[in-house]
């Protein structure tokens, strides 16, 4: 019967549960202790991951990348500075059709990002708004309520009784916006 790994007895002059390395072989020939090779620790196999890239360097390659329909919309209505368009296109955020009130939804919060001076005349809709089903007009309903409060602070007052008349109504979107 041949020893096993299991059953097998470590020779006298290995230590118990220790691997051998090339040095041993030195050691077990005669050679003297000292002549062996100093083992250096092996450097790790992957590199150490890279620290993500600092938040400027995400906007700038966003803003190198071409806009969306909805950002070229956008900027179209910045440039063109047509309050009137921006209104047919609100229109939409009160559409039966979710896909069409989600794509008015995204230019309405564009526009709050980006000037909401042309919301202005809408204030009274996106207080309306606060109690629609669709969660993405909702949030962007509230969201522009912020810096339109800036800019129009008299007409977003006036509001003020619709919003804590209707705050209990409102979902959890449109209260996180507020």
């Amino acid at each position: 019967m041949t020893p096993t790994k299991a059953n097998k007895k470590p020779s006298a002059n290995a230590a118990p549960d220790r691997k051998s390395s090339p040095g041993d072989a030195l050691v077990a020939k005669g050679a003297a202790p000292a002549a062996a090779k100093p083992v250096v620790p092996a450097k790790p196999t992957s590199p150490e991951p890279e620290p993500p890239p600092p938040v400027s360097e995400d906007l700038e390659a966003k803003k190198e990348r071409a806009p969306s329909a909805v950002q070229a919309l956008a900027n179209e209505l910045i440039a063109s500075n047509d309050t009137q368009a921006v209104l047919r296109h609100a229109l939409s955020l009160e559409d039966d059709r979710e896909a069409t009130a989600n794509q008015a939804a995204r230019l309405v919060q564009e526009l709050a990002d980006a000037k909401p001076e042309l919301l202005v005349p809408l204030i009274e809709r996106f207080a309306r708004l606060l109690l629609a089903k669709n969660k993405r007009v909702v949030a962007s309903s509230a969201s522009a309520l912020a810096p339109l409060s800036r800019i129009a602070p008299a007409k977003v007052a006036k509001q003020l009784p619709v919003l804590t008349q209707n705050w209990e109504h409102t979902t959890e979107e449109g209260k996180d916006g507020l």
